[in-house]
């Protein structure tokens, strides 16, 4: 995950859930974020990173800070961003097989609804 604030936000709430002593089903029953989410995040967590709503929640349970979510006042070029960023593993080969899928679409005019052809 290169987004550094999404990076630094999930290893400080890393580092809160390895330290609870509490199961991941008292956790979950607790915050009211499901189990695999919560497990998900402490035994897998360079697995798709992305600020959620589940992400936020387990913030406000342990008192972090949350992520600013994404919405009609935050700017297109950010929101595109975003999703993408949400694709991504992280991976240069993964990189590279979004901007081939993004660039394929370049022919795509949604003007016109037409789509590309191939």
């Amino acid at each position: 995950m290169n987004n550094p604030i999404i990076k630094n936000a999930y290893e400080e709430l890393l580092v809160v859930l390895r330290k609870d002593k509490r199961s991941d089903g008292q956790i979950s029953r607790e915050s009211g974020v499901s189990q695999p989410t919560v497990w998900r995040l402490r035994n897998k967590p360079t697995a798709r990173q992305r600020a959620s709503s589940q992400f936020n929640k387990l913030c406000r349970f342990y008192g972090l800070s949350e992520l600013p979510k994404m919405g009609p006042s935050v700017s297109l070029e950010t929101e595109l961003k975003g999703a993408i960023m949400s694709l991504w593993d992280g991976s240069d080969e993964h990189a590279r097989a979004l901007i081939k899928v993004l660039r394929s679409l370049k022919a795509l005019d949604v003007h016109n609804h037409s789509t590309p052809e191939g």
